[in-house]
């Protein structure tokens, strides 16, 4: 057979209460073991002999308690060989026993039928120990139950403190008021602070460290410090951390940090990536509980919502704020913007400048406005058709005052020197005030339109059969959106724009005479205290 014993003693209690009244302590301590067979499995339940004996050593030494052979008592073990007795029940056990600090139990155990088994002796430590309190009639300090003192407890201890406390092993207080509850080679050396676990050293006044099992030093740099070195991770309301900080709650906010500092330089909250070169994240929002469900992240500003800063140093590619959505079937949106101020709004806003080339848009694909494009000019760019390797071809737009719609093509004239032309069929719905050119081609003939456009056709009549004409009809448009939303050809500026330039280089006057200059300056100069 096998036996493990685990001896559970109430030594602090027992303390307690001696100190308190001085009363009686009990002479008889607990003790439970399980019994196995040699391959470990559990002795069968029934009533087994047990013989109790106290030693002065591990091996021979001189029995101390009981006189005679031993307390003998008779236990019923359970069907996991598992029994407990109370030592001391027969034979007490007077505190005259624990007057040396080497004492050993030993226990031996007989079926009743078979001979008994006497397992190796089991060094009795401190919780035995609780019955010399009786022979305790004072603590260092002690008045009336109260420790008033410095107390030590454990081995090692460096204890200077005033009213400092110390326990494990090899620890140090230095610091009034200081305490280091356990563990080996810590130090609170700072008034009122605290030090735990494996060399935490609370150097500094108002100091806690919690050093983890790592075999080094974590130690604070100033006062008011709460340091924790905990490599497994820092939970707080779970005990599978993912992180060095873990928090998890059911509750609306799981995190809230403030602070009243007044400064630019001022972060609530701060992520920062220190490792080598790496496309890592400085901080990540995620929100995705199913398909179209989730924000990732809101930041709610007074002067500026969300701003992404890139301070480039190479001839790279760099994005200030990037937004990608990928997958799906329905609408996404890379960026969205959106203004709806009372004054003048711009629900997407870019500038470049400084470089060979500056777009201050510039998209990769189909470009849809359901509004009115305003600009100083407009033109077109491609590969040049004689040399696309190396040129481009730009090409202006046509501009007009009117909203006007342009249709042309080439036609011949039939033996008549008649030709009917016919045009989509919504030009007549979507137009008014229709305009024509005629331009004969191959010879000289005289060509005229011979009746206006009705039902979306009209008629060119030359003086010659076999004519081939080039024509060209434009229309003003009239559509529902066209007549609400007509542009103005000629305008006052504003009374906040006279006096300032949409395009001050073109009459060679500074960009501080510019419009948007003008606009953007407030911004600018708040942006720059921001950065400083």
């Amino acid at each position: 057979m096998r036996l493990r014993i685990t001896l559970m003693l109430t030594a602090i209690a027992l303390i307690s209460h001696s100190i308190l009244s001085l009363a009686a302590v009990p002479t008889s301590m607990t003790a439970q073991g399980r019994l196995t067979d040699q391959s470990g499995t559990p002795l069968p339940a029934g009533v087994k002999g047990f013989l109790f004996r106290i030693f002065d050593s591990e091996i021979g030494g001189t029995q101390i308690w009981p006189e005679g052979l031993g307390e003998s008592q008779t236990i019923t073990t359970d069907e996991n060989g598992l029994w407990t007795a109370t030592i001391g029940a027969v034979n007490p056990i007077p505190d005259s026993v624990f007057a040396d600090t080497s004492r050993w139990l030993e226990v031996s155990v007989t079926d009743l039928i078979n001979p008994a088994v006497t397992f190796p002796r089991t060094p009795l430590l401190s919780g035995p120990y609780a019955f010399s309190v009786n022979r305790v009639q004072s603590v260092d300090g002690a008045a009336g139950g109260s420790i008033t003192s410095k107390l030590s407890i454990g081995p090692g201890h460096s204890n200077t403190g005033a009213d400092a406390f110390v326990a494990g092993a090899n620890n140090t207080a230095s610091g009034d008021q200081a305490t280091v509850p356990g563990g080996h080679s810590n130090e609170a050396n700072g008034d009122f602070s605290m030090a735990a676990g494996r060399r935490a050293k609370a150097n500094h006044v108002g100091s806690f460290v919690w050093g983890d099992q790592t075999d080094a030093d974590i130690a604070t740099t100033g006062p008011d410090q709460f340091l924790i070195r905990a490599n497994g991770g820092v939970g707080i309301g779970t005990n599978l951390p993912i992180g060095l900080l873990h928090v998890s709650s059911a509750i609306p906010t799981s995190g809230y940090f403030t602070s009243s500092f007044q400064d630019p330089e001022t972060y609530v909250l701060r992520g920062e990536y220190t490792g080598p070169s790496a496309d890592a994240r400085g901080v990540l929002g995620k929100s995705v509980p199913e398909d179209y469900w989730g924000i990732g992240g809101e930041f709610i500003g007074g002067f500026i919502g969300a701003q992404g800063t890139v301070t480039a140093t190479g001839s790279n590619s760099y994005y200030g704020i990037r937004g990608i959505v990928r997958g799906g079937s329905g609408t996404v949106y890379g960026c969205a913007g959106t203004a709806s101020g009372g004054g003048t709004n711009y629900g997407v806003y870019g500038q470049a400048s400084g470089g060979s080339v500056n777009y201050a848009g510039y998209f990769d694909g189909d470009v849809n406005v359901t509004g009115t494009i305003s600009s100083g000019s407009g033109a077109s760019q491609i590969d040049h058709p004689l040399d696309p390797e190396n040129k481009y071809l730009n090409q202006a737009y046509v501009e007009s005052p009117e909203m006007m719609t342009v249709y042309n093509g080439n036609i011949t004239t039939d033996d008549a020197g008649t030709a009917v032309v016919t045009l989509p069929e919504y030009v007549a719905a979507l137009n008014r005030d229709f305009r024509y050119q005629l331009t004969v081609i191959g010879e000289f003939a005289q060509a005229i339109i011979a009746e206006e456009i009705a039902d979306n056709q009209f008629t060119i009549r030359t003086d010659k059969p076999k004519v081939k004409v080039s024509w060209q009809v434009t229309g003003v448009r009239q559509d529902a959106y066209a007549n609400a939303s007509r542009i103005p050809v000629q305008q006052a500026k504003p009374v906040g724009e006279r006096g300032l330039y949409k395009h001050p280089d073109a009459y060679g006057l500074p960009r501080s005479t510019g419009i948007e200059f003008q606009r953007q300056q407030t911004i600018r100069e708040k942006l720059s205290a921001s950065d400083r």
